[in-house]
C-alpha cells in the first residue's frame, strides 16, 4: 500500500495547481481585451472622423475671427489714414492764415509806416471776419478780438499794450495750430465757434 503524501507534497501541489491558474488566466486576458478592442472599434472608428471635423471646424472658425479681427484693424488704420490726408490740407491752410494774421498783427505793433499800417488793418479784418472763423479756437479768437479793440477806437491801446496783445495773439495761434494736429475733423470743427448757431439763437 502506498504511502500517503505528506503534507508538504500537498502543499506544493497547490502551488503548482495556483501557478497554472494564474497562466491560463493571462493567456485568457489578451483575448478578452482583444474581444473588447473588437466590441469598441466601430465606436472608436467613426469618432474619428467626428472629431477630425470638429477640429477642421474649429480651425476654420479661428481663422474667420481672425481674418474679421484684421478686416477691421485695416478699415480702422484706412479711416484714420484718410483723416490725416484731409487734415494735412487743412492744417496746411491753418498755418498760413495763422501766419498772416500774426504777420498782421505784429505789423500794427511796430510799424511806424502808416502805409504798411492801413495794409495791416486791412488785412486784419479780413482775416477776422472770415477765413480765420473757419479755423481758430476759442482762445485765438478772444486774442484776435483784443486786438480788434485796439484798432476800433482810435488811442484806445497804447503801443506797449498793442505789443502785447500782438504777442498774446501769436502764442494762441502756435498753441492751436500744433494742438489741431491730434484731432480729427470732427473734432476739430466742433473745437470752432459756430458763429451760425449762435446767430439762431439769438433770434
Amino acid at each position: 500500500m502506498a504511502d500517503a503524501p505528506s503534507d508538504l507534497q500537498t502543499r506544493e501541489l497547490e502551488l503548482r495547481i495556483e501557478k497554472l491558474q494564474c497562466e491560463i488566466d493571462q493567456m485568457k486576458r489578451p483575448r478578452e481585451n482583444s474581444g473588447r478592442l473588437k466590441q469598441w472599434l466601430p465606436v472608436i472608428t467613426g469618432l474619428v472622423p467626428v472629431l477630425a471635423l470638429l477640429f477642421a471646424v474649429t480651425q476654420f472658425t479661428a481663422a474667420q475671427v481672425a481674418a474679421r479681427k484684421q478686416l477691421v484693424r485695416n478699415s480702422v488704420a484706412d479711416s484714420i489714414a484718410s483723416e490725416r490726408a484731409f487734415m494735412r490740407s487743412v492744417l496746411d491752410r491753418q498755418l498760413s492764415t495763422y501766419v498772416e494774421a500774426s504777420t498782421a498783427a505784429a505789423t500794427l505793433a511796430s510799424s511806424k509806416s502808416s502805409t504798411e499800417r492801413d495794409k495791416a488793418i486791412d488785412a486784419f479784418w479780413r482775416l477776422y471776419w472770415g477765413p480765420l472763423v473757419m479755423m481758430e479756437s476759442p482762445e485765438v479768437s478772444d486774442a484776435m478780438k483784443d486786438i480788434g479793440e485796439c484798432l476800433e477806437t482810435s488811442g484806445a491801446c497804447m503801443e506797449s499794450e498793442l505789443k502785447k496783445r500782438s504777442l498774446a495773439l501769436a502764442s494762441a495761434l502756435q498753441t492751436d495750430y500744433f494742438s489741431s494736429w491730434k484731432l480729427s475733423p470732427d473734432r476739430y470743427a466742433q473745437r470752432s465757434i459756430n458763429y451760425a448757431k449762435t446767430r439762431s439763437a439769438g433770434r
